[in-house]
């Protein structure tokens, strides 16, 4: 890394240490003016180098991560979209009359089971996606990458969801990490490598 000095892998575009661009490794392009930065509505304190001939062409020089607070507030407003949609398919179900055919303790699994195959599918399907983010993450203008400064993969981005199950389970202290650690990564984060 030309920042830090730190030894990065051939196909990183950012340093795993300090999240600054790997140089060596990014294919030389014109530098986009400030008049089409600004224009393109991308924040100054980003620098972006356009690269035609490259399937992703802007490569983002200089990282910021996310704080705490703000993870906080997007995964909040992903959880009330959630309990919305939740709600929805209930309302859906108690309409039609479908839960009349099962017991009480059938509609408890059933729903626990369309929970957590909802959840799973809207974080990792939205992560994955060609946003890299859920709702709550765009309202916030945030975005999750692997650590090469790539889109996540629907593997990785199910990893990412599946481990914030560990984060919680050890009294929430996984993503109370993203407060302490130096990219910012909570401990689902740290486990699927990825950034926020």
């Amino acid at each position: 890394c030309q920042s830090c000095g730190a030894e990065c892998a051939p196909t990183y575009r950012f340093c795993p240490r300090c999240g600054g661009a790997n140089l060596a490794n990014t294919q030389p392009g014109p530098v986009a003016s400030s008049a089409a930065i600004a224009s393109a509505g991308i924040s100054p304190t980003v620098a972006v180098t356009v690269q035609p001939h490259v399937a992703n062409p802007i490569s983002v020089t200089a990282m910021r991560y996310a704080g705490f607070w703000r993870r906080l507030l997007a995964y909040v407003l992903d959880h009330v979209v959630l309990l919305a949609a939740a709600f929805l398919v209930g309302l859906v179900i108690a309409i039609l009359g479908l839960a009349s055919t099962l017991d009480s303790n059938g509609v408890d699994v059933l729903f626990n089971i369309f929970g957590v195959v909802a959840a799973w599918l809207y974080f990792a399907l939205q992560e994955s996606g060609t946003h890299q983010a859920t709702l709550g993450k765009r309202a916030l203008g945030l975005k999750v990458f692997d650590m090469h400064g790539q889109r996540l993969t629907f593997g990785k981005a199910t990893a990412r969801h599946f481990g914030k199950i560990l984060s919680a389970l050890i009294l929430g202290i996984g993503f109370l990490m993203a407060a302490f650690t130096e990219r910012k990564q909570a401990l689902h984060d740290q486990l699927a490598g990825t950034v926020v």
